[in-house]
């Protein structure tokens, strides 16, 4: 630079003219590289070189964020997950739902306040798999809308939603510089809560609410053995079908029972009598009752909790107690089981009758049908206990079996489309058989038409499942004959003692009887000699009580001829 500047006549003055700095060589800037990169942001910090944009950026709580906070906001809270992530294997770990595809997060502050988080379509892919459950970030330019509380067990009237421009930055907390006077605190982390819940108890459950919600929900299993059933059902909210289902009981410190039902990847969890279970995200169900529903892709189960997760559970349910209500519940359905089984045996001693007092006393024939000008019932229990034989199935071996509903065993419709759908449930299951079987029954004085359904076609078949009876039983039968002679191996004129009711029925513009059975009780060889006694003296109660009747009948016919 110098060499190219012109050079300066020497003069005769000397003299330095100013202070004037000494030239320093300066090197050339290197050039910029800049790369496209994505606008949305994930900052994994290193404690030693990142400068922690904390320091000097204000976060807020979460209780200031509102629709009218814009995105240039800053917070600071704890990440934990309303359902079990790693049971979601649907599109590499992405959940599923009918409207596209999101997924959701819980976040609280130090304050404990909690806010729903949620990613789209458009952001979902990059921050899936690097939040991590448990962990503290910094959240920053995300929208805040208005949370639809129908979903979602968080009590915030806002929800953040995230997009391709917000910023998700791991928190490091600062070191604090060691005093002789410091003691031992808790860390600003350490304040966050890891688990926030607003549990709701049983008894608000079954009195308050009333509609399809999301709540959290403690308490105490007391089923002995949880019923697992293998069906498979679709929800309105849902688009995937969920394929199994665990059925269990809560009950928490009001001492009011719920039952649960834990559907799809959530149906292969084991719970044991007595664990304390905490519900994230049920939804309430009214259908048959006050029930909770859970589902792997919306719900968090978590068994017997610890003290960090709860650090007051002893406010929702207590141990001892919850064994009292076990104790209490279990010896009241023992003393109601043992209460049926003495009014059935009472209605059986009372109302032990002959299938021609029966019929006599209908004023009908064996078929159910009603006399001329008779149709005026005698008895009105209705109820009656009959002994005999099966000595004719009405029902052909096609006919005797139906597909029906495993929640209301009603008989279900085939779309084509869709499946297997129940009109009373109002959902697609899948397909179970029940028998629904009318059988010929009768003793030494006459016979009647019996229809027989669920557990009672079931003692009746010897506990042979209609699906076993489908597909292995019926298809050795190559004709019905067949079909005839495995009934008089198996079922044909056996000793049963039935207990029968009869109900008037309109049949094709025509009032009828039809009987159908409550309960069946297969006699055995003793048994019927045992009660051969009865049976005689039954037998000759009924001839007594006729030579009363035509004896009667007699005289008024002499008193009418004598008159005459």
């Amino acid at each position: 630079m110098l060499s190219s500047c012109p050079k300066i006549i020497s003069c005769k003055f000397t003299k330095q003219i100013g202070e004037p700095s000494p030239y320093k060589r300066m090197e050339l800037q290197q050039e910029l590289n800049l790369k496209k990169e994505s606008p949305m942001k994930f900052r994994n910090v290193d404690p030693e070189k990142e400068i922690k944009h904390y320091d000097y950026i204000k976060i807020i709580p979460i209780k200031d964020l509102n629709t009218s906070s814009g995105e240039d906001w800053h917070i600071k809270a704890r990440v934990r997950f309303p359902f079990n992530k790693f049971q979601i294997t649907k599109k590499g770990n992405i959940i599923s739902y009918q409207a596209g595809r999101m997924f959701k997060i819980e976040i609280v502050d130090v304050e404990g306040t909690q806010i729903e988080g949620t990613f789209y379509k458009d952001c979902l892919d990059f921050f899936f798999n690097k939040i991590e459950e448990g962990k503290i970030y910094t959240f920053t330019q995300a929208q805040i809308a208005n949370a639809n509380k129908k979903f979602t067990s968080v009590k915030n009237d806002f929800r953040i939603i995230f997009n391709q421009n917000s910023v998700i930055t791991d928190y490091i907390e600062p070191k604090k510089e060691e005093s002789k006077d410091s003691t031992n605190t808790e860390s600003e982390s350490e304040q966050i809560l890891r688990y926030k819940f607003n549990f709701v108890s049983i008894f608000d459950i079954m009195t308050s609410i009333h509609d399809l919600k999301q709540i959290d929900v403690c308490g105490i299993n007391v089923t002995k053995d949880p019923k697992k059933d293998d069906i498979d059902v679709k929800f309105d909210y849902g688009k995937k079908t969920l394929k199994g289902r665990l059925v269990f009981t809560l009950v928490d410190n009001t001492n009011e029972v719920i039952n649960v039902n834990l559907w799809g990847d959530l149906s292969n969890i084991e719970i044991n009598e007595g664990d304390i279970v905490i519900i994230n995200g049920a939804r309430v169900s009214t259908f048959g009752g006050k029930s909770l529903n859970c589902g792997s892709e919306y719900c968090k189960i978590i068994i017997n909790p610890t003290r960090e997760e709860v650090s007051d559970i002893d406010r929702y349910v207590d141990l001892s107690n919850a064994n009292l209500v076990a104790k209490h519940r279990s010896a009241a359905k023992e003393q109601q089981v043992t209460q049926l089984g003495l009014v059935i045996d009472k209605l059986k001693e009372d109302n032990q009758k002959l299938i021609s007092d029966v019929l006599d006393e209908l004023n009908c024939g064996y078929d159910g049908t009603f006399k001329e000008h008779s149709e005026v019932y005698r008895n009105p229990t209705q109820i009656y206990c009959l002994q005999g034989n099966i000595i004719k199935f009405v029902s052909s071996s096609d006919s005797m079996t139906y597909m029906g509903c495993p929640i209301c065993c009603k008989k279900v419709y085939d779309h084509r489309l869709t499946g297997y759908y129940c009109s009373t449930c109002g959902k697609i299951i899948k397909e179970k058989f029940f028998y629904f079987i009318h059988a010929i029954f009768q003793d030494f004085t006459g016979k009647i038409i019996i229809g027989f359904s669920k557990e009672q076609a079931d003692i009746l078949m010897g506990n042979v499942d209609p699906l076993t009876f489908i597909k292995k039983i019926k298809k050795s039968f190559r004709m019905e004959c067949d079909f005839e002679g495995w009934l008089n191996e198996n079922i044909y004129f056996k000793t049963y003692k039935i207990l029968v009711k009869a109900k008037n029925e309109l049949y094709q513009g025509t009032n009828r009887i039809r009987f159908h059975a409550l309960d069946v009780v297969n006699i055995s060889t003793d048994q019927v000699k045992a009660s051969f006694r009865n049976e005689n003296l039954m037998l000759l109660g009924t001839l007594q009580q006729q030579s009363k009747i035509r004896q009667k009948e007699g005289n008024l016919d002499e008193e009418q001829q004598e008159s005459q």
